[in-house]
C-alpha cells in the first residue's frame, strides 16, 4: 500500500466521537450541538469508520491469502484491548460504582457471563448490576460506543465468507451487496420498517451500507482514482436533505464523505515528522473514553460538566488509549503474519 494517512484519519475520527460524546454527557443526546436531523459530528465519524474499514479489510484478505490468516489477523486487531475493557468494567468499574459484597459479587456466575457476553459480542450492554447513577443521563450505561463492535465483527465475517469463495474483489459482488444494502437503509431512514423489525437488521444495513462503499472503493482503486469532483455538492444536497426531515439525504452524505476520506488518506501533502507515524490508539480511545467519563461523573461531578470531562476525561482516554496501543494492541498484532502485520 503507497504512504498515506489512514492513521491519522482514524485518530480523528475517533476523538470526534470522544468530543462529541462529552457535550451528550452534559445535556443528552438530543441537545449535542453538532446534531443535524438523526445524525450528528460522532455519528458519521463513526460511519467513516466502517468506509474505511471496508477498504482496509478488503485489502487485508487479499494480503492474507487464506482464511485462517485472515481471521487471526482480525481477532489479534480487536479482541485483546475489548477482552481488557471487559474485565476493566466487570470487576473494577461495577464494583467501584455499585459498592456490592465484593465476597458474592465476584463469585457470581452472571458477572463472569456478562464479561463473557461483552467480550464476544453477545450482549454489547450487560447488566451486571442495577447502576443508579443520578443526574447522569446515561445511568447504567458504562460500555457506551462498544455496541458497534459487533457489527464491524459482522463485515469481517462477510469478508471472510466471500475471500473462502474467492469473491472477497469481485467488483460486481460488491456492487450489489452495496445497492442493496443502501435500498434498504433507504427505506429504513424514511419508514423505519427495518429497524421495527428488527433493531439489529437496521443497524446492519447503516453499517453494511458504509462498510461496502469502502470495499467497493478499493476494487476501483486498482483501477481508477476515485474522484473529488462532486463529493461536497453531494455532501450538502445530502446534509439539506437531512435538514428537512428527508433522512435518506444520509446515504448521499456517506456517499460523498467516501471519496473525501480517501482523497485524505492518499493525499500528497507531507505531514511534519512528528506526525509522520502517530501511534495507532484509535481503537483505544474509541473504546475507553465512556467508561473514564462515567467514572468522573460518578466521582467528581454528578450531573456531568463537560469541562471536566473535556479537560480531564478526554486526555485521561488518550492517555489510557496510548497505554493500550503500546502495552497490549501493538505486541498482539506482531503475532501476525509478517506479511500481514498493519494496523489495519
Amino acid at each position: 500500500m503507497p504512504q498515506n494517512y489512514f492513521t491519522h484519519i482514524r485518530l480523528v475520527l475517533a476523538f470526534l466521537v470522544a468530543f462529541e460524546h462529552v457535550f451528550y454527557f452534559q445535556a443528552g443526546m438530543a441537545d449535542s450541538p453538532f446534531e443535524l436531523g438523526h445524525t450528528s459530528l460522532g455519528y458519521f465519524a463513526v460511519n467513516g469508520f466502517f468506509i474505511l474499514s471496508g477498504y482496509l479489510i478488503t485489502g487485508s484478505a487479499g494480503r492474507s491469502g487464506n482464511l485462517m490468516v485472515f481471521a487471526r489477523s482480525r481477532l489479534l486487531r480487536i479482541m485483546p484491548a475489548l477482552i481488557f475493557v471487559s474485565l476493566f468494567l466487570g470487576l473494577v468499574l461495577v464494583p467501584l460504582l455499585s459498592r456490592p459484597d465484593l465476597a458474592s459479587y465476584y463469585t457470581s456466575a452472571k458477572v463472569w457471563t456478562d464479561m463473557a457476553k461483552l467480550a464476544s459480542f453477545i450482549s454489547p450492554d450487560p447488566d451486571w448490576l442495577d447502576l443508579t447513577m443520578e443526574g447522569n443521563p446515561f445511568a447504567g450505561d458504562i460500555t457506551g460506543p462498544i455496541w458497534t463492535l459487533r457489527y464491524e465483527i459482522l463485515a469481517y465475517i462477510g469478508t471472510a465468507g466471500l475471500l473462502l469463495v474467492g469473491l472477497h474483489r469481485n467488483l460486481m459482488v460488491l456492487l450489489v451487496a452495496a445497492v442493496g444494502s443502501s435500498v434498504l437503509f433507504a427505506l429504513d431512514l424514511q419508514t423505519h420498517m427495518v429497524t421495527d423489525a428488527n433493531a439489529t437488521l437496521g443497524s446492519l444495513v447503516r453499517f453494511g451500507s458504509c462498510y461496502l462503499y469502502g470495499a467497493v472503493t478499493y476494487v476501483l482503486a486498482e483501477r481508477a482514482r476515485v474522484g473529488m469532483k462532486f463529493a461536497i455538492p453531494v455532501l450538502i444536497v445530502g446534509g439539506a436533505l437531512i435538514l428537512f426531515g428527508f433522512g435518506v439525504g444520509e446515504i448521499l452524505m456517506n456517499l460523498a464523505l467516501t471519496p473525501i476520506l480517501f482523497a485524505l488518506a492518499f493525499s500528497e501533502a507531507k505531514a511534519p515528522d512528528w506526525l509522520a507515524k502517530p501511534p495507532d490508539f484509535s481503537y483505544g480511545l474509541y473504546i475507553f473514553h465512556w467508561p473514564i467519563y462515567q467514572m468522573l461523573t460518578e466521582w467528581v461531578s454528578a450531573p456531568p460538566n463537560a469541562a471536566l470531562l473535556f479537560g480531564l476525561g478526554l486526555p485521561l482516554a488518550i492517555l489510557t488509549a496510548l497505554g493500550s496501543w503500546y502495552l497490549l494492541e501493538k505486541p498482539m498484532l506482531k503475532l501476525k503474519a509478517p506479511a500481514a502485520f498493519r494496523p489495519d
